[in-house]
């Protein structure tokens, strides 16, 4: 009989690696995509240079890298105008401003493994792999939740611990600007504000999967939602001209028709889900729907929104499709923000594809500022106060403009030591 020939270890050992590299740069999407738990390792290397995540605050940004480091720029509070830039630090750093305190960004100190990250308007909040909550900002926010801040201000200019949340897993979001909600591996959720760490999970009818600032998605799928219901935003098949009549007004009631959705968006007026089946559906007012002028009580299905992934809202709703399509709509009040295309003074009522916006990964939205990370790792954004990127005058009506000199991370940078440079990383704007 014959046997086939094996191959030496040596031989097989290098096969592996090889068959490896190659299956990592195939099947990791590096800021999105279908997870492979297997590959975990493989896939960390391979992507730990870049950004998977990007998060918007009131005048910051922050990026977390797939191997866990993160890198802020801009103000943790106000415009250049109204407060002193020589009083502040830099985002997530304890170095002093300089002239224009927007115009760099830097490795936030000892922060390389970083798991999860939300940002409110002030401050940023961090899961450290098998070390908790760690938050930074401004005070008067989430930051002031059982932490001692820095002199007189009370502001945390380098990330701390919060005390009492070590077992921290999951940061659910931010459900207004100074507020955040965090869940623990045993069930725990807390709120967290200022000068607040509230245990609130007795106070829960279900156990929220994603919020938004009016909603929240259960981890059976329903969507509740809270608040007037003046426009039909509650989804509960009827408008409500006197909340104090409303008998369901206060109480947990699912919208209607929806019970497997993955999350939810909204920007006060009206409120959309994704589905499990990539479908996106609306209620309130100023939905896409054939009628603006309609308030829709009841879900209602967009039809031009297909295979979608995510979904998010600011001022307007943006959804990523499975093909890394960016699609838009609502209105924008800003200057010179991502609908104010030519023929559209910042209104788009349609589902509308962004141009050059074909790859993008992942996404995040505040007001009227969006940013979002391409397939490439290169991460380009429209909006904020002053522009990210370069003068006024140089941005076109509905860009999304590449944010200049990002540093390019080694694909092994998640093993090596701690080492924040000394100088700043030129950035050319950003807030």
């Amino acid at each position: 009989m014959t046997r086939a020939r094996q191959s030496s270890p040596s031989y097989r050992l290098v096969a592996h690696a090889a068959l490896g590299l190659l299956l990592a740069g195939a099947l990791c999407a590096c800021g999105g995509g279908p997870s492979y738990p297997n590959w975990a390792r493989v896939c960390g290397r391979h992507c730990a240079g870049k950004p998977v995540q990007v998060e918007l605050g009131g005048f910051h940004t922050c990026l977390r890298y797939a191997g866990g480091a993160v890198i802020c720029w801009g103000s943790v509070r106000g415009s250049r105008d109204d407060v002193d830039p020589a009083a502040l630090a830099r985002f997530g750093t304890d170095s002093l401003y300089a002239n224009d305190p927007r115009r760099a960004t830097r490795l936030v100190p000892d922060m390389l493994d970083v798991e999860e990250m939300a940002c409110g308007t002030a401050f940023c909040c961090a899961v450290r792999r098998e070390r908790g909550l760690w938050c930074w900002g401004a005070a008067g926010n989430a930051v002031s939740a059982g932490t001692v801040g820095d002199g007189d201000s009370g502001d945390v200019r380098l990330p701390r611990p919060l005390p009492g949340l070590e077992d921290v897993t999951h940061i659910l979001g931010t459900s207004n600007d100074a507020y955040l909600q965090v869940q623990t591996a045993d069930r725990r959720e807390f709120l967290l504000g200022p000068g607040l760490t509230q245990d609130i999970t007795a106070d829960l009818q279900v156990w929220p999967v994603a919020i938004s600032p009016d909603c929240v998605v259960s981890e059976d799928g329903h969507v509740y939602c809270f608040g007037d219901n003046y426009a039909g935003e509650r989804g509960l098949g009827y408008v409500t001209e006197f909340p104090d009549l409303d008998v369901n007004y206060g109480h947990w009631v699912p919208v209607l028709g929806i019970d497997d959705a993955v999350t939810v968006a909204s920007n006060g007026v009206a409120r959309c889900a994704l589905r499990a089946t990539g479908e996106v559906w609306c209620w309130g007012g100023q939905i896409p729907s054939p009628d603006l002028s309609a308030v829709y009580a009841t879900p209602i299905r967009v039809e031009a929104l297909d295979h979608i992934t995510d979904l998010q809202a600011g001022w307007y709703f943006c959804a990523l499709r499975e093909d890394h399509q960016l699609l838009c709509w609502g209105r924008d009040d800003s200057a010179r923000g991502l609908l104010h295309t030519e023929g559209h003074n910042g209104e788009r009522w349609e589902a509308y594809a962004v141009p050059d916006a074909t790859d993008v990964v992942s996404m995040n939205i505040n007001g009227s500022r969006i940013c979002a990370i391409r397939e490439s790792g290169e991460v380009a954004c429209n909006g904020g106060y002053p522009p990210e990127v370069t003068e006024p005058d140089s941005w076109q009506y509905g860009d999304l403009v590449p944010i200049p000199n990002l540093p390019d991370l080694p694909a092994d940078f998640a093993d090596e030591p701690t080492v924040v440079p000394e100088a700043p990383l030129d950035v050319d704007g950003g807030v």
